[in-house]
């Protein structure tokens, strides 16, 4: 039996306090390499998150965004990005 794959989840409010929880996905992207001898490389790409769906209040799972009104997701794509350096920072780096 396979184990499924349960993608982290953010919890938050919508701009009229009602509670949300956000499952996202998360890439850390890479740095752009090349490699002479073997002429392969990448031109590496920056990370990010991206939202792949929500549970509004008591509601069910979906990913239609409309509710949450424009430029909602993006905040809270950018307040997933700022927990993951802080944590980052906190247990990888001196």
């Amino acid at each position: 039996m396979r184990a499924k794959y349960v993608p982290p989840e953010f919890t938050c409010h919508t701009d009229d306090d009602t509670p949300v929880i956000v499952r996202y996905d998360y890439d850390e992207g890479e740095e752009q390499w090349f490699d002479a001898r073997a002429g392969v490389g990448s031109p590496g790409y920056p990370g990010g998150v991206a939202i792949t769906e929500v549970k509004i209040g008591d509601g069910e799972w979906t990913d239609d965004f409309t509710p949450l009104g424009p430029g909602w997701t993006d905040r809270i794509e950018a307040r997933i990005e700022e927990k993951i350096t802080e944590e980052s920072q906190e247990h990888w780096e001196p």
